[in-house]
Order: C-alpha cells, then sequence, then structure tokens
C-alpha cells in the first residue's frame, strides 16, 4: 500500500493470495481505495514487487451493476470484519430468480462467511456466518 500512496485506514483488500508464479513464491493482493483498484504481484522471498497495476474502479453505467469490490465492501462491514483481518475472499456474479447477484465468501475469526448481495442494489439478500 505504501507503494501505491495509501494508508491502511484508507483501502479495503479484496484479495490476498499465496501463489507460485514460475517456481518463485509470491502473494497476489489486490485492494480498493480512492477509487481506483491496485493489483499487486509481491515475491515471498524478498518482498520486490513484481507487477503493479492501477485501474479506475467507476460504477459500470451500462450494466448499473456496483463494482465487486463494492459487494466485498459491503459483506466486510455488515460481518463487522476489518479487511486486514479476511482471508480467502472470494466474489463471483451469479443469476438467481432473474436477478444478478454477488456470491462473496471470505474467512475471519474462525468463522466462514457467505453473502449474496444485489449487483445492482448493493442490498444483502442473506447472510451467515458458520464456524470454520
Amino acid at each position: 500500500m505504501s507503494h501505491a500512496g495509501v494508508t491502511v485506514n484508507n483501502a479495503t483488500v479484496t484479495e490476498a493470495d499465496y501463489d507460485t508464479d514460475d517456481g518463485v513464491p509470491s502473494y497476489e493482493v489486490t485492494f480498493v481505495a480512492q477509487g481506483n483498484k491496485y493489483e499487486y504481484t509481491i515475491n515471498a522471498t524478498n518482498g520486490e514487487i513484481v507487477n503493479a497495476e492501477k485501474n479506475d474502479i467507476a460504477i459500470q453505467l451500462i450494466t448499473d451493476q456496483i463494482p465487486s469490490e463494492q459487494a466485498i465492501a459491503i459483506a466486510l462491514t455488515h460481518a463487522k470484519v476489518d479487511a486486514a483481518n479476511a482471508v480467502e475472499i472470494k466474489v463471483e456474479s451469479d443469476n438467481q430468480h432473474g436477478h444478478t447477484v454477488y456470491e462473496v465468501e471470505f474467512r475471519a475469526g474462525g468463522l466462514e462467511y457467505d453473502y449474496t448481495i444485489h449487483s445492482q442494489t448493493g442490498t444483502i439478500l442473506s447472510a451467515e456466518a458458520d464456524a470454520d
């Protein structure tokens, strides 16, 4: 986040994964802040930034959908979970009863959270928290 010029308090981590790229262990971190989406690949051995991308996350006017990152933020806020404490964050778009929804999943504090969020309004349609 310091590389992006963003403070932890102003960012929401949407994904953080450990992976191996071409035999090199790395972290893939995605976060949103100040209307931008940042995607980083960081060498897990020496901490060097392998790749960094910054994209504007303006609301998709054609489909009137909220960005998936906003759906994640809605779920985290509802669960009262700080983004820094959430792991294995996943979001997928799905169709339920003729409406597009986001299915958001993450783990925090020994619980697994599952949310269904309306993709146009951001309304939480269902929320579950089960022991991990």
